[in-house]
């Protein structure tokens, strides 16, 4: 597990709401020994339908530069599980909040989009849907 500082998480960084960093797991395919189903099971994503090495990435969303790097779990572990593993969560300040999908909705600190089909939303859910998801792109 590898990881860049945050010391420099407040240097002159214009204001984009409660959170500074998004954060998302992305999978680099491998090849597997496909005769130990063990092995097979740990490191298949079906999700993604491949076998996988999953690392979590850190972003600020002001510059794009990666501030935190994690992972090489298994593919098959979801993305919350790597955060809650990592130690990411615990290199935030008191009242620090991180950008993530669907995926980590329902885990504190992590500011989410509203899960569901637009025509199921709110206005209101729907609004705030379109103003966040740019944020994480």
């Amino acid at each position: 597990m590898s990881k860049i500082d945050f010391a420099d998480r407040f240097q002159t960084q214009p204001y984009f709401g409660p959170a500074w960093v998004v954060v998302d797991c992305t999978v680099c395919p491998i090849q597997i020994n496909r005769g130990v189903w063990e092995l097979q099971r740990l490191w298949f994503s079906p999700k993604h339908g491949m076998h996988c090495i999953k690392y979590e990435v850190g972003v600020r969303i002001h510059d794009g530069a990666i501030v935190w790097v994690a992972g090489g779990t298994y593919g098959s572990m979801h993305d919350l599980t790597v955060a809650r593993r990592t130690g990411l969560l615990r290199l935030l300040l008191h009242g620090e909040f991180l950008y993530g999908d669907k995926a980590y909705i329902g885990q504190f600190p992590f500011i989410c989009p509203h899960k569901g089909r637009s025509a199921n939303l709110t206005p209101g859910q729907q609004l705030w849907n379109f103003f966040f998801n740019p944020l994480r792109t």
